[in-house]
């Protein structure tokens, strides 16, 4: 089971990744062995007040992630254009 979350933690722990799969195992309300992985999205931080970074993960409960595939460069065809 793939799920959203935004995780929110304080400076010490927004880089811990053991603090990242607790507090998403605190808010699916699940045991965090549950946890196969846990990808982040998007980094931010709310500087309203005590300064906080905000999380947008992907958590896969029970079953592995898909492998994450990045694209390569496309590159136009330039044969046979004029040179400038």
């Amino acid at each position: 089971m793939t799920t959203s979350l935004e995780l929110v933690l304080d400076l010490n722990t927004a880089y811990d990744t053991q603090a990242q799969r607790r507090e998403a195992a605190r808010l699916l309300q699940c045991d965090a062995a549950r946890i196969r992985e846990l990808r982040v999205r998007k980094r931010s931080l709310d500087a309203r007040g005590q300064i906080r970074v905000r999380l947008q993960c992907d958590v896969w409960l029970d079953e592995d992630a898909p492998m994450e595939t990045v694209p390569g460069p496309t590159y136009p065809s330039v044969s046979g254009t004029r040179r400038t």
